[in-house]
């Protein structure tokens, strides 16, 4: 059997001239606007120094406990106290269920 070519209707040539025509002018739309077309000049000035009035009213809206404090109020709390204890600590490290789990069960025989 040989190799037929089989001619293509001119309705589908014009679209796939089209389509070939499209990705053509993306791919140049891309590259004009991403590697070619320079960025608009941007300031760079340093954002205006802060007046020290202002300075001082931020550091006052920082809480003056720390982390550890407001981790010892928190145990002492009733909520944290009511908390039951589930499980032994630490965890026991013996070997539990079978060596290789990809063997096939043993059967029990009656």
């Amino acid at each position: 059997m040989a190799l037929v070519q089989r001619r293509l209707s001119e309705k589908k040539q014009f679209a796939l001239y089209g389509a070939l025509g499209a990705v053509l002018l993306i791919t140049f739309l891309v590259a004009y606007f991403g590697l070619f077309k320079k960025p608009a000049v941007v300031s760079t000035a340093p954002p205006p120094a802060i007046e020290a009035s202002q300075a001082a009213a931020a550091k006052s809206k920082i809480p003056a406990r720390s982390g550890l404090e407001n981790l010892k109020t928190f145990k002492e709390s009733a909520a944290f106290q009511k908390l039951k204890q589930f499980g032994g600590w630490p965890l026991s490290l013996e070997p539990q269920g079978r060596a290789d789990p990809f063997l096939a069960v043993p059967q029990e025989t009656e």
